[in-house]
């Protein structure tokens, strides 16, 4: 696999081979929208089970560490910590009402950092 490194005109190093399309752009420019889902996804999670929202803190705080710091920002850091978010959700259930509409800030969110996940539907077995 070649390793495609180009810097652009601002001096920011993109290498396609991990992915990287330009996270610390997506951040700074989506800097608002991404603290306001943040802190929404910590409001929403005031109604979760105490289990639930303990590991849901916690990987907000993670999360909110890595968009901070510059050397954190890395595609598979974010995609880590928003997967986990939505297997919290995935727990919930009907047990929450807003646990949708929590997914859905999760998945806003992973298309403000520009960090794609892919969500995986169980499928029914076959039965030759």
């Amino acid at each position: 696999m070649p390793n495609d490194i180009t810097v652009d005109n601002s001096g920011v190093i993109t290498n396609s081979v991990f992915g990287n399309n330009n996270i610390q752009q997506n951040i700074s420019q989506n800097t608002d929208e991404i603290t306001k889902l943040i802190s929404s996804l910590r409001d929403m999670s005031q109604g979760f089970p105490e289990a639930q929202r303990e590991a849901t803190i916690v990987h907000l705080d993670d999360l909110q560490e890595d968009i901070t710091i510059p050397e954190k920002q890395k595609k598979e850091r974010f995609k880590t910590r928003l997967a986990a978010l939505l297997a919290i959700t995935g727990t919930l259930g009907g047990v929450v009402a807003n646990s949708v509409d929590f997914g859905n800030k999760v998945l806003d969110l992973s298309k403000k950092l520009g960090v794609p996940i892919e969500i995986v539907q169980p499928q029914p077995k076959q039965i030759p």
